[in-house]
């Protein structure tokens, strides 16, 4: 699509101030969904933000707005039936969008996907359902309509009826999140993740259940929770209790659980924005700091190096930094592969090598 980019800066500049037309304010939005016009859709977004309305008050360095961007990406999913005429099937603009302002135009794209959100009324239409699906590298906080607050972790997903009953108390978890579970002694709330269900009535915990994983993680911080496998026909088997400051891993392949008494801290602290290891082995660290930090880590190290075990709390370090320490702990190297973003607009994030140190052959 060739677009002149001052005549879609017009359109963009309207839309934001909230002058736009219900037709021009559609299509705008069809800028936003249409793959064609990406390119200079962003060239449109870059002039505008180097206008002068735009430059009075900015500072050469820019602001933390990933709590914004959160909260963004939340209300959005409020609205989160499905687009009409064909916008259902091109779910990943939201992910451009969400990528795109992880690079630039924080403020504009900011001001530009809540002003979609509030007029989403010709949007978007409702359904029983709101979807949460939390970007790669981030997380959010959140309520259900009970009142339950949760956090999820990065590239989560929770599913939910958009109204509770006193026996609908339930919602799908695909991914990792912290509840604090509003009590209610005769109906508990429900979190479905496959193949178990957990059973809680006022209770705080932590549950990973990540795709491709082996096994689910139910950590509890307060109260008690009924671990509960799905059968294949109706109902429910029960698996095992928790109790505070208790652990349970459950296989998927068999079903069993097994518990212990175990460090919470270490399981709940991302949502404080801290990652705790306590004598980890190197790949799951790797494996998480690949979650954390929405980045591709390859490693080629001996055998026996993937043995090692590390300690350490990480809070607002970098993932170089992070890297630098591993580094300086254990005989490891690293370089980066810097990412980029494509002529399509696809970006391609950092990839970092980590190798075993050389030996020093001087004598």
């Amino acid at each position: 699509m060739n677009k002149d980019i001052r005549e879609i800066s017009k359109h963009l500049e309207a839309f934001i101030r909230g002058t736009s037309k219900k037709d021009q304010a559609r299509q705008v939005i069809e800028w936003f969904t249409t793959p064609g016009i990406l390119l200079p859709f962003k060239n449109a977004l870059r002039e505008l933000w180097d206008s002068s309305i735009y430059m009075e008050g900015r500072e050469d360095k820019p602001a933390d707005l990933t709590p914004v961007l959160h909260s963004i990406h939340h209300r959005i999913n409020l609205y989160s039936g499905r687009p009409v005429n064909e916008l259902a099937k091109r779910k990943w603009w939201l992910n451009s969008l969400m990528q795109a302002a992880a690079i630039a135009f924080f403020p504009l794209l900011i001001v530009s996907i809540l002003y979609v959100s509030e007029i989403s009324g010709f949007l978007f239409r409702q359904t029983g359902f709101t979807e949460i699906s939390v970007p790669p590298g981030s997380r959010i906080k959140t309520q259900l309509p009970d009142g339950t607050i949760i956090w999820l972790n990065s590239g989560s997903e929770l599913r939910y009826p958009q109204k509770f009953t006193r026996k609908n108390r339930f919602a799908y978890l695909d991914g990792e999140a912290f509840f604090v579970v509003v009590p209610n002694r005769i109906y508990p709330l429900v979190i479905k993740t496959a193949p178990v269900d957990l059973k809680v009535l006022g209770t705080s915990f932590n549950v990973s259940a990540l795709p491709g994983e082996e096994n689910i993680e139910v950590t509890l911080v307060s109260g008690r929770i009924s671990i509960e496998r799905q059968k294949i026909a109706k109902g429910t088997d029960r698996l095992c209790f928790l109790e505070s400051g208790e652990m349970a891993v459950v296989n998927r392949s068999d079903g069993k659980a097994t518990k212990r008494r175990t460090d919470v801290d270490k399981y709940v602290s991302w949502k404080e924005g801290k990652l705790i290891f306590r004598n980890d082995p190197f790949p799951d660290i790797i494996k998480r700091l690949e979650r954390w930090y929405h980045a591709d880590i390859q490693f080629e190290l001996p055998d026996d190096f993937l043995q090692y075990t590390f300690t350490l709390t990480i809070q607002d370090e970098t993932l170089p930094q992070v890297l630098e320490y591993l580094s300086m702990a254990s005989p490891i190297s690293w370089e980066t592969i810097p990412g980029k973003i494509k002529d399509s607009g696809e970006i391609v994030v950092p990839r970092y090598v980590i190798k075993a140190k050389k030996k020093d052959m001087r004598k």
